[in-house]
């Protein structure tokens, strides 16, 4: 049956049709991604403080003030990344909606217009939220390098105590950090650009650690942030890789909706 005046025929599909599958199935494994990316970075970064906090040593760029930072750019790309996630949902509801409505009175709905502005201002949107999102992936990546390095500097130097012995570090005018020592100034994170004389301030100035109890507790603390980093990439790749879906969700409706706003018009003209 076709209303007076309405191009398309009318038509009844089963409600369910109308349900936005594909986003809602994306978010489970999205909250997902989430969860573990939040849960494992937030494990990974507080091991590393804890590292700093063990060493005692920190300069010019502390990496505590990387850390902070790094906390800030976790909570609000989480909390971004949900709100719009939701958004998005709540558009493909819309369209399913706006479908059920074309299907019963074989018109496009009033509202159409502003339902293409609301998915192209999202699909845009969303397209950043992803650029950032591999932005994040690189500097874990990054992260996970600097972890599996000062791991292995950690471990090289209790090696070299157990076959030497530890050592003990005196301060002289000339810097010099005995190999069976953790050398923190051959590490950029821990901003150590200056070398000042023994304990000055309230950190470990000069970067030479050679109690083997310190640098045993802080390889454990390494440890516990090097092995969350499995966790945090799985979660960051659920969210890239399932908001890549959403990406192409949208476009595939906005293409739909615009070949039927199309026709929708030819045919109206034909009926006038």
């Amino acid at each position: 049956m076709r209303p007076p005046s309405a191009p398309f025929p009318t038509r009844v599909k089963k409600s369910y049709w109308y349900l936005p599958f594909i986003p809602l199935g994306a978010v489970i494994f999205m909250c997902i991604g989430v969860g573990l990316w939040v849960h494992y970075t937030a494990l990974a970064y507080n091991n590393t403080g804890a590292v700093i906090q063990i060493l005692n040593v920190q300069g010019q760029g502390s990496s505590n003030s990387y850390i902070i930072r790094i906390f800030q750019s976790l909570q609000a790309t989480a909390v971004v990344y949900c709100i719009f996630t939701g958004l998005i949902v709540g558009l493909g509801s819309y369209r399913g909606m706006l479908e059920l409505d074309l299907d019963l009175s074989g018109r496009l709905h009033e509202y159409w217009p502003y339902f293409m502005a609301a998915i192209l201002v999202l699909q845009g949107t969303w397209w950043i939220i992803m650029v950032w999102l591999v932005l994040l992936i690189m500097g874990d990546g990054i992260f996970l390098s600097w972890l599996w390095i000062t791991r292995q500097g950690l471990q090289a130097t209790l090696i070299a105590q157990g076959n030497v012995g530890a050592s003990t570090y005196q301060y002289s005018s000339v810097y010099t950090c005995p190999a069976t020592c953790f050398n923190a100034n051959s590490y950029a994170f821990f901003g150590m650009s200056s070398y000042g004389g023994p304990n000055s301030g309230t950190f470990n100035s000069y970067g030479c650690i050679c109690d083997p109890n310190t640098i045993t507790a802080a390889l454990s603390a390494v440890d516990t942030g090097y092995h969350a980093t499995g966790g945090l990439m799985v979660g960051i790749w659920l969210m890239y890789i399932y908001g890549n879906v959403l990406v192409y969700y949208m476009t595939s409706i906005m293409m739909t909706a615009t070949k039927e706003q199309d026709v929708f018009e030819r045919l109206s003209g034909v009926i006038k």
